[in-house]
């Protein structure tokens, strides 16, 4: 199996970890996804589980070959520095798709926020990446107090909209020291002790610690 087709087929598998998940599906939808019927790509809905992932107790992925992530391509945040997977090589990142009219992209926010907050000195990276326009997401970073990085990239041709099947928002994928995919999930799961939070709180200190 080719990395890229490897990358698409754990991702498939991570979406079949998801439980109850409130995402964006576009503009004009809000929608509740359960673990039968979980809201995510085309991919996740037509190829077969080829196995099942074994999960925490929150709901972490345990893989014992995580597959490499694939490239967001080179951006630019909205202050203008470079951003890219591969010049983040040796830190934990945290990648959130999102946009400014998403009501679940709000709430995944202040726990971003946090977490950059908390980790950010000992190398974890926030990158927080919209569809937008500069114009339309500065002011509302600036309004959200969006501390970590910040993208717009309105270019028709992003790469990271395919390679990471961003057609549910929030859309959250989260990247090792080596550069391998270690969680990815769309929407802001909310269960008690088994949310985004909470498998958050229980893997990036792993994943820092991992020197």
């Amino acid at each position: 199996m080719r990395m890229n087709e490897r990358f698409g087929a754990a991702v498939a598998l991570f979406i079949g970890t998801c439980a109850i998940v409130c995402g964006c599906a576009d503009k004009a939808s809000t929608t509740t996804a359960t673990e039968s019927a979980p809201v995510m790509g085309p991919q996740a809905q037509t190829e077969p589980a080829q196995k099942e992932i074994k999960v925490s107790a929150t709901g972490v992925p345990q893989l014992e070959n995580p597959p490499a992530a694939e490239t967001i391509g080179k951006l630019k945040s909205i202050t203008g520095a470079d951003v890219s997977l591969e010049g983040l090589r040796g830190k934990v990142v945290i990648l959130d798709f999102w946009a400014t009219w998403c009501g679940p992209c709000r709430m995944t926010i202040p726990l971003l926020k946090e977490m950059h907050e908390k980790y950010n000195g000992q190398g974890l990276v926030v990158v927080g990446i919209s569809d937008e326009t500069v114009k339309q997401v500065t002011p509302f970073a600036e309004s959200m107090k969006m501390d970590y990085t910040v993208v717009a990239d309105s270019a028709s041709t992003s790469v990271w909209q395919a390679n990471y099947q961003v057609r549910s928002l929030p859309t959250m994928a989260v990247i090792d020291r080596d550069g391998k995919l270690r969680m990815y999930e769309q929407g802001f799961d909310m269960n008690e002790g088994r949310g985004t939070r909470d498998r958050l709180n229980e893997l990036i200190p792993q994943l820092l610690a991992d020197k």
